[in-house]
């Protein structure tokens, strides 16, 4: 949820000691968990606050529910594809 009004790297920033501090709280390794961060911060795709969809929301003529119509599916399908595939991966 950060990632949408933030950029990524503060999005990444300020989770990642969250997620290490959590990690070692429950004595995991923190890699997948701060895969997790990272990856996830980049899934911005419901505001057009990103300058990426800042470049074709004017040019367009897109409106803001646009974003959100096309950008929730996409996030909750992205968000998925990293919860499964990270743990896959990266074994906890």
């Amino acid at each position: 949820m950060l990632t949408q009004p933030l950029s990524n790297a503060a999005a990444a920033l300020t989770m990642l000691p969250i997620a290490i501090a959590l990690a070692d709280n429950l004595g995991v390794d923190p890699r997948p968990l701060a895969i997790i961060v990272t990856l996830s911060a980049s899934l911005s795709f419901i505001a057009p606050l990103e300058p990426a969809l800042l470049l074709v929301y004017g040019r367009g003529n897109y409106r803001l529910l646009d974003f959100v119509r096309a950008g929730v599916p996409l996030t909750v399908v992205s968000l998925a594809i990293v919860l499964l595939l990270v743990p896959w991966i990266w074994p906890v």
